[in-house]
């Protein structure tokens, strides 16, 4: 893993997004759990439970963890999302990045999204 972790950063195949420290303590993994399950599905075009389970699995045992690396995750992923690995962490990580600064760990996008479906709704 190392070696090839190495080969990714020289290619830099890594986002600067990933530079970001995350403290997944301060984060509401359910509902980034129901993000990265709708984020999968999307991308492959069907929901496939060993790609979401890793993504989320690696999240949950790094809220432990005070040294969380996203490359890793990157790493893990590629295989199942190709080309599409890259961006999807880039946006991963910046939810993250802005949950654990939002009160209740919770993105500001997907408060705007909320805000404007219940106002949808009631127009």
């Amino acid at each position: 893993d190392k070696a090839l972790m190495k080969k990714m950063a020289k290619a830099d195949m890594f986002s600067k997004t990933l530079e970001l420290k995350v403290d997944m303590k301060k984060v509401n993994l359910p509902v980034m759990s129901k993000w990265i399950t709708g984020k999968i599905t999307q991308l492959l075009g069907y929901e496939d439970d060993i790609v979401i389970g890793t993504a989320i699995n690696f999240l949950e045992a790094s809220a432990d963890s005070a040294r969380l690396d996203p490359r890793k995750l990157q790493l893990q992923l590629t295989g199942f999302l190709e080309k599409a690995t890259r961006p999807f962490m880039e946006e991963l990580w910046a939810l993250l990045a802005d949950a654990q600064a939002c009160p209740g760990g919770i993105p500001a996008a997907f408060l705007e999204q909320k805000k404007e479906e219940m106002l949808a709704q009631q127009a």
